[in-house]
C-alpha cells in the first residue's frame, strides 16, 4: 500500500514538473516571437535610419546646388555692376 501511495505522488510530481516544464516551454516561445518582434523593429529602424540619411545627402547635394547657383548669381551681378561702371566712366570722360 505504501509503495502504491508513494508511486501516486511521484506520479503526481511528474505531472506537475510537466506542467512546469510546458509553461516554461510556453514562456520560452512567447520571449523568442518578442524577441522576433524585436529584431524586426530594429531593422526596420534601420532602413528608416537609412532613408533619412539619404534624405539628408540629397538635401545637401540640393543646397550645394542652390551655394553654387547663388555664387552664379553674384558673379553676374558683380560683373554688371562692373559694365555699369564702366559705362559711368566711359560717359564721364566723353
Amino acid at each position: 500500500m505504501m509503495i502504491a501511495v508513494d508511486s501516486s505522488i511521484s506520479a503526481v510530481n511528474n505531472i506537475i514538473l510537466a506542467v512546469g516544464r510546458f509553461m516554461l516551454a510556453g514562456g520560452s516561445i512567447v520571449s523568442a516571437v518578442n524577441s522576433f518582434e524585436l529584431a524586426v523593429d530594429g531593422s526596420k529602424l534601420s532602413v528608416n535610419n537609412i532613408i533619412l540619411a539619404v534624405d539628408r545627402f540629397m538635401f545637401a547635394v540640393s543646397s550645394s546646388i542652390s551655394a553654387i547657383n547663388n555664387i552664379k548669381l553674384a558673379v553676374g551681378r558683380f560683373m554688371f555692376a562692373v559694365d555699369g561702371f564702366t559705362n559711368a566712366v566711359n560717359n564721364f570722360i566723353r
